[in-house]
């Protein structure tokens, strides 16, 4: 995988979904971003998407890619996109690309671990959330983000150091969390067939 670039803009993810909703591109965010975006305290450095793969919506994707300026992120140093424009089919080629933005990185990731289909296992449960832009108040989108519980299932798949890192701030979906609440409901079981106690 490329490193990530220092020297990219710092992301703005809300124009960059703004772009995708001009364009009509079907997708779902994924990642640290629709964790972020559901409650989960967590860096964001990119934006994840998993697109539809379908010839018309990966042929809308590439006009957006052009609109925004992207150019791929390679080992070497960045590349244009002429090629994918030219041919658009060859976006889904690989499972997983990087790219450039005037608005930061977008990452399009085409099957997150444990999530083969892609897409077509994600927008059944996808959650439609509205989102305003940090600098520019007036730029509102809506965004279909990846249901918390699937991005921390795919972040545990993953096992990516930095997933592993991501998984306790899961709050009430990592392992502990959800023994804690077991505890929690077990105790309160407990009291309420125990009935209130008599003051000494």
């Amino acid at each position: 995988m490329p490193d990530r670039d220092d020297s990219m803009p710092q992301l703005r993810p809300v124009p960059l979904l703004a772009a995708l909703g001009r364009n009509q591109v079907r997708y779902v965010a994924v990642g640290s971003y629709s964790a972020i975006a559901q409650g989960v305290e967590l860096p964001m450095t990119e934006l994840d998407i998993v697109p539809a793969t379908d010839d018309e919506n990966v042929e809308r994707l590439v006009a957006c890619l052009g609109e925004l300026g992207a150019k791929e992120t390679t080992e070497d140093e960045p590349k244009s996109i002429a090629e994918l424009r030219s041919s658009p089919r060859s976006l889904v080629d690989t499972a997983f690309r990087m790219f450039s933005t005037k608005y930061g990185e977008l990452d399009i990731v085409l099957r997150p671990a444990g999530f083969p289909r892609g897409y077509e296992d994600l927008v059944e449960n996808a959650v439609i959330a509205t989102i305003q832009d940090e600098t520019d108040s007036s730029l509102v989108v809506e965004v279909p983000l990846a249901d918390v519980r699937d991005v921390y299932e795919s972040k545990r798949r993953a096992g990516r150091p930095k997933d592993v890192r991501a998984l306790p701030f899961f709050k009430g979906i990592h392992p502990e969390d959800m023994k804690e609440t077991v505890r929690a409901r077990s105790r309160d079981d407990v009291a309420r067939r125990e009935g209130p106690r008599s003051p000494e």
